[in-house]
C-alpha cells in the first residue's frame, strides 16, 4: 500500500513539474520578442528539419539493438529481428500519460516469442540503469575535459563532484539490484561481457548523436557560431535536459521539462538569446516527435524481414 501511495505521489509531483514547466514556457513566449526569430525563418528550412527528423529516427536503432542484446542475455538465446520491430513500434508510446506504456508494449513478446514477463521486465530495468549510467558518465567527462558546469548563482551549481556522487549512488543501486544471485548469474556469465559492452556503446552513440542533433538545430537553423566550447556546451545542456526529462515521473517523453532546461541553461552557455534558445528547443521537440513517429516505418521494415 505504501509503495502504491509513493508511486501516486511521485507521479503527482512529476505532473506538477510538467505543468509548471508549461507555465514557465508560456510566460516566456508571452514576454520574449520573437519578431527577429520569425523574420529569419524560411520555408527552405523545412527540408533541413525533415532530414534531422529522419536522422533522429534512425538513432532509435541504437536503443533497439541494445535492448535486443539485453533480452538475449536474459533468455540465453539469439532472438530474431522482429524483436527490433516490437521495440521500435513502442517508442512512440512514451507520449501516452503514465510514462510506462513503451515498456508495457514490449511484453507482447510473451505471446509472440514465449518470453517470460519477468525476463522482459528485467531487460527493461537494465536498459534504464545503463542509460542513466551512460548519460552521467558522458556528462562527467564533458564537464571534466571541457570545463562545462552549471552555475545558477547561490541556488545551485552542478560541479564534477556532484556528478560523481550521483554516479556512486547509481552504482550502489545497481549493486543492490544485482545482490540477488539469479541476477548476478544472468549478467556475469563470460559470454555476457561483450554483449553488455555492445549495449553500453549503443547507448553512448544514441545519447551523443541525439544531443548533436540539438546542436545542429541551432547551427543550421539559427546560425549558431561553431566552436568546440559552444558545441560541447550544447551537448552538455542537451544531455542534462534528456536526463531530467527521463527521470521526472508524469512527463510523457520529457515534454516541457527538457524545453525548460534548455531555455534555462543554454543562453548563458552558448551565448544566445532566450528567444533563440526557446525557438530551437521547440523545433528540436518537433524533430524528435516526428522522428519517433517515423520509427513506426522502421518497425514495419524489420517486421517484414
Amino acid at each position: 500500500m505504501q509503495s502504491i501511495n509513493f508511486k501516486k505521489f511521485s507521479t503527482l509531483i512529476g505532473r506538477v513539474l510538467v505543468f509548471l514547466s508549461f507555465i514557465f514556457i508560456a510566460f516566456l513566449i508571452y514576454k520574449l520578442d520573437f519578431s527577429e526569430v520569425l523574420k529569419n525563418f524560411k520555408l527552405s528550412q523545412i527540408p533541413t528539419i525533415l532530414i534531422l527528423a529522419i536522422l533522429y529516427s534512425s538513432l532509435s536503432l541504437f536503443l533497439a539493438l541494445g535492448w535486443k542484446k539485453l533480452l538475449e542475455i536474459c533468455v540465453s538465446k539469439t532472438l530474431d529481428k522482429t524483436v527490433l520491430s516490437i521495440y521500435l513500434k513502442t517508442v512512440i508510446y512514451k507520449y501516452i500519460p503514465g510514462n510506462i506504456f513503451h515498456f508495457l508494449g514490449r511484453h507482447s513478446l510473451f505471446s509472440s516469442h514465449s518470453i517470460d514477463h519477468k525476463k522482459i521486465a528485467f531487460a527493461n530495468a537494465l536498459e534504464i540503469i545503463f542509460q542513466l549510467l551512460m548519460v552521467l558518465v558522458i556528462i562527467f567527462f564533458i564537464s571534466l575535459f571541457f570545463d562545462c558546469k552549471i552555475d545558477l548563482g547561490s541556488y545551485f551549481t552542478l560541479s564534477q563532484t556532484k556528478i560523481v556522487l550521483v554516479l556512486l549512488l547509481l552504482m550502489f543501486v545497481v549493486g543492490v539490484v544485482l545482490f540477488k544471485k539469479k541476477y548476478r548469474d544472468i549478467l556475469f556469465q563470460k559470454e555476457s561481457f561483450f554483449k553488455i559492452v555492445f549495449v553500453l556503446l549503443n547507448h553512448v552513440a544514441f545519447l551523443l548523436c541525439s544531443a548533436t542533433i540539438l546542436f545542429l538545430v541551432y547551427f543550421l537553423l539559427f546560425d549558431l557560431t561553431f566552436s568546440y566550447e559552444i558545441f560541447f556546451s550544447t551537448i552538455f545542456v542537451g544531455l542534462i535536459a534528456w536526463l531530467l526529462g527521463f527521470i521526472v515521473p508524469g512527463a510523457p517523453g520529457g515534454v516541457g521539462i527538457r524545453e525548460s532546461i534548455i531555455l534555462l541553461l543554454l543562453p548563458k552557455m552558448a551565448y544566445i538569446s532566450p528567444e533563440i534558445a526557446l525557438a530551437g528547443a521547440l523545433v528540436y521537440r518537433v524533430i524528435t516527435l516526428l522522428g519517433e513517429v517515423l520509427t513506426l516505418f522502421l518497425a514495419k521494415l524489420f517486421h517484414a524481414r
